[in-house]
């Protein structure tokens, strides 16, 4: 077995990023930080998170305008025929799927809830086309429920930072402790700007202003 080198200065593992200098960095570069395809409608906000899935969020926002336009609501879309949506849907990706998801969301929408988007993350969740992930982004962002959405993205940065293992729920009760109810919105979408800015799944921490306490930072650029 040999041991250091005589002189040598040990490898430290440096500690979880302080959650007081993270929050300072999003705050420079992402203050008003968003949710990309929120709208006024909640119906609105459903069709723009299912569409989504399947092209660019800026995309999504706007196809979700124009589906507004012509179709009013979930009633709308109960005896739509799919031909009539996949004319609206051309740059979407699996276009079928999310033709079926939008016309069945907007038929559970109006038979179970009354023609009401539900409040109420069980209900969100289990919508056609939405889920966990996409529900609760809906709950938080339109409803204004005080949790952390988490992408698999997200988590992956979060772990990275030191704050928790890889892992959606860990990486949220992680940052769920570390940020109060009144900014948690704000600070999933900073974390999801974060992750697409600098920490990826190749990370680009030579752009990154974190990498200098980031305990991460050493590891991923000697995989560059």
């Amino acid at each position: 077995m040999t041991g250091p080198v005589p002189g040598s200065i040990p490898h430290r593992p440096r500690p979880p990023l302080e959650t007081a200098e993270v929050a300072a960095v999003w705050d420079g570069h992402w203050p008003q930080a968003s949710c990309p395809y929120a709208l006024p409608e909640a119906w609105d906000m459903v069709v723009a998170t299912i569409l989504a899935d399947g092209t660019s969020a800026h995309r999504a926002r706007h196809l979700a305008a124009v589906l507004a336009e012509h179709l009013a609501g979930p009633r709308a879309y109960v005896d739509l025929q799919p031909r009539v949506l996949e004319r609206f849907l051309v740059v979407v990706v699996d276009r079928r799927a999310t033709v079926r998801a939008l016309i069945e969301a907007g038929r559970a929408i109006h038979l179970r809830h009354g023609g009401r988007v539900p409040s109420q993350r069980e209900d969100l969740v289990r919508l056609p086309g939405l889920g966990p992930r996409r529900g609760e982004l809906v709950w938080a962002d339109h409803f204004q429920a005080p949790i952390i959405t988490l992408t698999p993205a997200g988590a992956q940065a979060a772990a990275r930072f030191g704050w928790a293992e890889n892992h959606v729920a860990a990486a949220r009760a992680a940052l769920e402790e570390r940020f109060p109810p009144a900014e948690r919105r704000r600070r999933s979408h900073q974390l999801a700007h974060c992750a697409a800015a600098w920490c990826r799944r190749q990370a680009r921490c030579q752009r990154c202003p974190l990498a200098a306490a980031c305990p991460s930072a050493t590891v991923a650029d000697s995989q560059m």
